[in-house]
């Protein structure tokens, strides 16, 4: 299961039909949605964006944090600290000095323009090895199972 962090505002200005939006927090969540953009609904998806939340504003299915006082940055880079493993960890931001500080606790990195229109790969895109006489241990089992076979 992975978890993406997503620079809010950053992700907001890279899609065109979002970055006039009068209401840009539920916009994001419901575009986010539409495209299914993070995956398996197992994945978890926290939207960090800079300063408070606007009134009436809910979101069930995501996670949304607004930093507050602080920037955005500064709270990603402590949700990254506090991730584990950091490596499930997906940032979806532009901001290089965010990228470089988020890629050094071991987090993946996306760019918006990645994020939108490359589906990210289980595994970072590598295959696991997987020996030929564990493949077959798991297949002999697979059709033990399949056939209702008492094991031996």
């Amino acid at each position: 299961m992975l978890h993406f962090i997503i620079d809010g505002f950053n992700l907001i200005h890279a899609v065109s039909e979002l970055e006039h939006s009068r209401d840009p927090h539920p916009d994001l969540m419901y575009y986010l949605k539409r495209r299914r953009l993070t995956g398996s609904r197992n994945n978890r998806v926290t939207v960090v964006f800079d300063g408070w939340p606007p009134l009436h504003f809910h979101e069930k299915e995501y996670r949304v944090v607004f930093s507050g006082d602080r920037d955005a940055d500064t709270s990603i880079v402590a949700r990254v600290r506090a991730s584990r493993p950091a490596s499930e960890t997906v940032v979806v931001t532009d901001d290089r000095q965010l990228r470089q500080s988020v890629k050094k606790l071991g987090a993946r990195v996306r760019g918006t323009r990645e994020f939108l229109t490359a589906p990210l790969k289980p595994g970072n895109g590598q295959k696991k090895h997987i020996p030929h006489s564990v493949r077959k241990k798991i297949t002999d089992e697979m059709s033990r199972i399949w056939l209702n076979e008492d094991t031996p």
